[in-house]
């Protein structure tokens, strides 16, 4: 679901999870939410009706980063997204032969080593 504006503007819930995709720029100065969906993994064809609807507004995806949850890395395999080559095509005709590269956010990454030393505390062997 795109965002559109309501007049209540609430949220019902509980929900366990949340999706939530967020445009930046990068050379100009902007944050806009884009996107957002309860209790649903983000699946490749998904993905790539959001980037092609932002694409047609004139703005141009390059990257895109998210945490390492499984759904992501999940989603991350099936667009083709590996280790060795971290990036998937662009979906939009008008950007045929470019690539979006994939990220997974490295402050999360750091967070949840850290989390680990904290739960599981540091092991040397020795």
């Amino acid at each position: 679901m795109f965002i559109k504006h309501t007049p209540c503007n609430k949220v019902v819930g509980p929900h366990g999870t949340a999706n939530v995709l967020i445009m930046r720029g990068v050379f100009a100065k902007f944050t806009i939410p884009v996107y957002y969906e309860y209790d649903t993994a983000m699946t490749p064809d998904k993905l790539n009706e959001i980037i092609i609807k932002i694409q047609s507004f004139g703005f141009h995806v390059l990257g895109m980063t998210c945490d390492s949850a499984s759904d992501n890395r999940g989603c991350a395999n099936k667009l083709g997204v590996t280790e060795d080559s971290p990036k998937f095509p662009n979906p939009s005709p008008e950007y045929e032969g470019e690539f979006i590269y994939w990220m997974f956010d490295a402050v999360h990454l750091i967070k949840l080593i850290r989390n680990h030393f904290i739960d599981q505390g540091k092991i040397c062997n020795e």
